[in-house]
């Protein structure tokens, strides 16, 4: 999923061994200045336990059916965070837990999630890095298809697209051209 679908946040690698060295980025890292905009454009805290994501425009999904090259909202980022904490089997849910009371689209850029003030960690620290954790996937395709499991049902918004798998042996990538 890390070259098919992307995330809200990522690292930012400019802070990284090959620029300014803050950071190695072996371990797992909790400090929020190394974060980046990715999906989402910016962010900002509404309070202690709440944080904005204003998703960035033009951004698209794969052109393959049934989401055939559309846009990417803030529904869908909704829908991915959600569903990472409603499969019972989701990394995340198994190692992190629910870190959120709320996660809802306020308009279609706008996601607002409202933390759990009984997080096991900082509310706003917690959910920031998992958003560099959480691909974000097309509802259409996962309600066509009820999973990702199948190569062939791979879509996202990332710079290349699942074009052939042979398990154990092989995957193949082409460009997206829209990326």
């Amino acid at each position: 999923l890390h070259v098919t679908n992307e995330c809200p946040l990522t690292g930012d690698w400019a802070k990284g061994p090959a620029s300014t060295g803050e950071s190695l980025w072996i371990h797992s890292v909790w400090d929020t200045s190394l974060m980046a905009p990715a999906l989402a454009e910016s962010w900002e805290y509404a309070d202690q336990n709440t944080i904005v994501l204003h998703i960035r425009k033009g951004i698209r999904f794969h052109n393959k059916p049934p989401t055939s090259g559309r846009e990417l909202t803030a529904d869908d980022v909704v829908f991915s965070i959600r569903r990472q904490f409603d499969i019972p089997t989701s990394f995340v849910k198994a190692n992190v837990g629910v870190w959120f009371k709320s996660v809802e689209a306020t308009d279609k850029w706008t996601v607002v999630i409202k933390g759990d003030n009984n997080s096991p960690a900082p509310t706003l620290v917690t959910s920031q890095r998992l958003l560099n954790w959480l691909r974000i996937l097309p509802r259409d395709m996962i309600e066509k298809y009820g999973n990702m499991r199948d190569w062939k049902t791979s879509c996202g918004t990332g710079p290349f697209m699942l074009v052939d798998y042979v398990s154990g042996a092989s995957a193949t990538f082409q460009k997206n051209p829209d990326y």
